[in-house]
């Protein structure tokens, strides 16, 4: 019998199912629609039409749709589904006067007709006017097709941007990825995928620029190069080859061209369109990569070969610095001390290197040894003891000569 229904779901529950089916518009609000009047014919069969367990369900149903911000897409597919219904005056062309929330046979229907009636401004903007000008004042078919492809256009197109932002959003990691295996180096720019590349087809002579020709030529070497002695050395390496492999596939893509950078063709002057165009570069250039990585690019691309090079220590013990032209300028180790220094100022140059803190405030006599400390120190052979500095001879880099035989230090 109607009026009693079968409330063991509660209404609320079994409206939130309908209300996320309403709110789903990924497959557009006409699919979204229909999933949602599927759940509520089911409550109709379960509570029965006119019950208070119907009554809760629409109820909830609408505060559903209403947070979720789909109750005015879901109001427009009621209209144009129930023309016949909506549209007093002839059953296809619905008028303002026709958003009457009273005419509502439900509390569902009721709030579609309200929505209606308060976006009536926006529906007439996105049907469109009239043909001789004005705005529309009758909604048939046709005018709430308009106005549900205007709403699908809005997000097709906030889509696409989606999209497009995380396509740039992955190319950038793809090509921060692979600068990182072109520009890596030990501190030393020559030892460096990009130079390798850079001097693969010139015997080593570097000009700067990567061609394809000089991917395609370590491509084809690689199979007889990697299998030699110290290939990995040298720069044959699995992880380069699989680098160079996507350069190439990638030569004309997004990564491809961000390392190329753009020209204006000036030869299409006059053809076409009669406008210049840009086009990529023949060759991957450090200007171009460096715009694309947010650094300069030029001077030889010190400062991006700088952002790759391995961080250096407070003691510089880890890296060698370099200098433009690749030349190396700091060996590992604390720096080289001039043979023009004398050896006490070696040896303190030497010690104040060091940070560690196992001496950097220790001064040095003329000969190079401690002094100001009270503690007694022995002399090489160990014997005796005094606060007075003990001599030592040292070589012209400050260092304790030590005899050739015996190893003592004299």
């Amino acid at each position: 019998m109607a009026g009693k229904g079968n409330e063991e779901t509660k209404p609320e529950d079994l409206a939130k199912e309908a209300a996320a089916a309403g709110s789903d518009l990924s497959k557009g609000s006409q699919n979204a629609y229909e999933a949602m009047m599927q759940v509520v014919s089911d409550a109709q069969v379960k509570y029965g039409n006119n019950t208070p367990g119907m009554d809760k369900f629409n109820k909830s149903l609408v505060s559903g749709l209403e947070r979720s911000g789909t109750m005015e897409e879901m109001a427009e597919q009621f209209a144009v589904r129930h023309l016949d219904d909506v549209a007093h005056g002839d059953g296809k062309h619905a008028r303002y006067a026709d958003f009457n929330p009273q005419f509502g046979n439900d509390a569902l229907e009721k709030a579609f007709l309200t929505s209606l009636r308060n976006n009536y401004g926006d529906l007439q903007a996105r049907a469109g006017h009239k043909t001789f000008g004005g705005v529309k004042e009758e909604f048939g078919e046709k005018e709430f097709g308009k106005v549900l492809d205007s709403r699908q256009g809005e997000r097709d197109q906030a889509e696409q941007a989606r999209l497009a932002q995380e396509s740039q959003a992955r190319e950038q990691r793809k090509l921060e990825e692979v600068a990182g295996k072109l520009f890596s180096n030990d501190g030393n720019p020559k030892h460096s995928l990009y130079s390798m590349l850079d001097g693969i087809n010139r015997s080593g002579k570097n000009d700067g620029d990567i061609s394809k020709g000089d991917l395609e030529e370590y491509r084809k070497r690689y199979a007889e190069e990697a299998a030699k002695p110290h290939a990995e050395v040298n720069g044959w390496t699995k992880d380069n080859f699989e680098t160079v492999k996507t350069l190439l596939n990638e030569w004309d893509k997004p990564l491809g061209i961000a390392l190329r950078g753009t020209h204006v063709d000036n030869n299409n002057s006059g053809h076409g369109n009669g406008r210049n165009e840009r086009v990529p570069n023949y060759y991957i250039n450090m200007e171009a990569a460096g715009e694309s990585l947010g650094l300069n690019g030029k001077n030889r691309g010190a400062d991006i070969y700088e952002a790759y090079a391995p961080q250096v220590d407070s003691r510089g013990s880890s890296v060698s610095e370099v200098s433009a032209n690749g030349e190396d300028i700091r060996a590992e180790g604390p720096p080289p001390i001039p043979r023009n220094v004398r050896a006490a100022d070696a040896v303190t140059s030497a010690q104040q290197t060091d940070t560690s803190g196992t001496g950097g405030d220790q001064q040095f006599d003329a000969n190079g040894n401690p002094v100001g400390s009270t503690a007694a120190r022995s002399d090489s052979t160990g014997a005796g003891s005094s606060n007075a500095p003990i001599r030592r001879d040292l070589d012209a880099n400050g260092r304790p000569v030590t005899d050739g035989n015996s190893g003592t230090v004299r």
